[in-house]
């Protein structure tokens, strides 16, 4: 088993709100993966190179970050596709767009490994009575979908998702939720996650990974 180090503080807390992506496992190669599986597709309708079809896709991030700002929709290949797909045609292309969507997250999470520290940081939490929540930017269902892939359903207690608290974090609001659902107070709880920007509170102590294998 992975060893893993642990300070007093995380030692210390009850409720463990734990990130999910860049925390628990690497994203980028799972969303290069995705994307390049999509692009497969794409190429067989339209003779573009895949620099150009990346350029694309970041224009239609772009354009939807902007109209959904702070919100878990912001997050959405689902939103992407379909802009980028009604730019390039001038009208909503629907069946196109489904597609996308399903073979980029089929793909994404079918590449998911955890990283090594977690199942012994979950086994840890749940033979210590410490909760863990799972406080996450994105959609609800994509990440029940990766918490049910990487086999580590039955050590989370809760999540909570920026699409279900209708704001992103670092908001208080999206982790006063978390807290509600386990019903324990901010004194009781730490945030584990791999950003300085969202993981983080005004009201909660939190520690950042240094690394993907141990915590500190």
């Amino acid at each position: 088993m992975e060893k893993i180090r642990l300070s007093k503080e995380v030692k210390d807390k009850s409720v463990i709100l734990l990130d999910m992506d860049d925390t628990i496992y690497e994203y980028k190669p799972c969303h290069e993966s995705a994307l390049k599986k999509v692009y497969e597709v794409y190429k067989k309708t339209k003779n573009v190179s895949y620099g150009s079809f990346l350029l694309k896709y970041e224009n239609a991030k772009k354009e939807v970050k902007k109209l959904t700002k702070n919100q878990g929709a912001s997050h959405s290949r689902f939103l992407y596709f379909q802009h980028m797909l009604e730019t390039e045609n001038k009208k909503t292309m629907f069946s196109e767009t489904v597609l996308f969507s399903k073979i980029y997250w089929d793909s994404f999470i079918k590449k998911m490994t955890l990283n090594k520290w977690v199942i012994p940081f979950l086994k840890y939490c749940k033979n210590n009575d410490k909760k863990v929540v799972v406080v996450t930017d994105l959609t609800s269902e994509i990440q029940f979908r990766k918490i049910i892939k990487l086999g580590i359903k039955d050590y989370i207690n809760f999540i909570v998702t920026s699409e279900e608290a209708g704001i992103e974090k670092p908001s208080n609001i999206i982790f006063k939720l978390a807290l509600s659902k386990i019903g324990e107070k901010e004194k009781a709880a730490i945030i584990i996650g791999d950003s300085y920007i969202k993981d983080k509170s005004s009201r909660i102590r939190s520690i950042i990974l240094k690394d993907k294998i141990v915590l500190y």
